[in-house]
């Protein structure tokens, strides 16, 4: 198994334990809101996709890092490890408002 393989199992690992109180969390600031939250099956990213994305990500991590070394400017390289942990959908949500509740109701969540 490749290194970006091993990392995303381990943050799926820790999405799983704790995406169950995360999603009660939602639920509850959804319906404060008066809205729903919607794809609940779809809340955990897949491995293919962690794996896709970090991949992604590196690559174009590693590409700034090459064009800084012309002296553009300073940028060090994440890595790998760096670059799984900083992804920010691997557990996600979609919150649905009535027309007339939206922006009040988003501004509130966030």
């Amino acid at each position: 198994m490749s290194e970006v393989e091993v990392l995303c199992d381990e943050l799926l690992r820790i999405s799983t334990l704790i995406e169950p109180k995360l999603t009660d969390s939602m639920r509850d600031i959804a319906e404060k809101e008066e809205g729903r939250l919607e794809g609940l099956d779809y809340r955990l990213k897949g491995r293919a996709s962690l794996v896709r994305k970090a991949t992604s990500d590196f690559l174009e991590e590693r590409t700034l890092f090459l064009e800084s070394l012309s002296g553009k400017y300073n940028k060090q390289q994440k890595t790998m490890e760096e670059i799984v942990f900083l992804i920010s959908d691997a557990i996600r949500y979609t919150i649905i408002f009535s027309t007339e509740r939206y922006t009040l109701a988003t501004k509130s969540c966030l």
